[in-house]
């Protein structure tokens, strides 16, 4: 299989997790909408994954505040991803699923 990633992405071991940031339609100011791609794209997809998975985790939204908090939010949507068969190199764990 031939891997190819837009040559904004980040590739590597840093990657936890992978979003859709291509070719997304988005609201833009003056116009309604517009395709729109990068990391600005991809990360909102991704935040409002983690929330639908900490949604059905009531005791982690009511904890304290702190690191181990942290820490089990990281872990329930580490946990929740799902390969989408390119390798940790180009997507982390995979994408997060509510």
């Amino acid at each position: 299989m031939r891997i190819i990633s837009p040559s904004f992405s980040n590739v590597g071991s840093q990657i936890d997790v992978t979003g859709p940031g291509v070719g997304v339609v988005s609201t833009v100011p003056e116009s309604a909408y517009a395709i729109m791609s990068g990391t600005s794209m991809a990360t909102p997809a991704v935040t409002g994954l983690a929330a639908r998975v900490l949604a059905r985790h009531g005791d982690v939204l009511t904890a304290t505040r702190d690191a181990a908090r942290a820490d089990t939010i990281v872990k329930l949507v580490l946990q929740s991803a799902k390969t989408l068969g390119f390798g940790a190199k180009f997507e982390g764990q995979g994408l997060p699923v509510s």
